[in-house]
């Protein structure tokens, strides 16, 4: 997964693949419309082409031209990866959820939700 640090990224200098002009990536996407393209467009011919969820291989949706598509199709694909890929994601959750005034049956509920997705064929 990419890192999202937007300050980093948005100040590197990059040159405009269609007039070689220099400028800051995250100026780049407005000056796409000089050439009569989208950032979209854009980043999709000269810097990297669409992308599917990392989970279910769905089309993301578009960020912008710092960041390009998303890594995930939606917050559950998000959520599924980071249980399968980060092992103590599952006892944070819970534990931090604990850690609020809730109720015992709220807690079980928790628990059974995320037994249940971890037994799901398509997660």
């Amino acid at each position: 997964m990419k890192t999202r640090n937007r300050s980093e990224q948005s100040l590197k200098i990059v040159d405009c693949k269609i007039c070689l002009e220099k400028m800051p990536l995250d100026k780049l996407g407005i000056h796409t419309r000089r050439h009569k393209m989208t950032s979209q467009q854009y980043y999709e011919v000269f810097i990297d082409k669409r992308k599917l969820c990392l989970v279910c291989n769905k089309e993301t949706n578009y960020k912008n031209i710092v960041f390009g598509f998303n890594d995930f199709c939606s917050k559950s694909c998000r959520m599924k990866y980071q249980i399968i890929n980060h092992p103590t994601f599952l006892s944070i959750a819970i534990k931090s959820r604990s850690s609020h005034k809730r109720t015992e049956n709220e807690k079980n509920s928790a628990r059974k939700t995320l037994a249940k997705l971890k037994q799901d064929p398509e997660f």
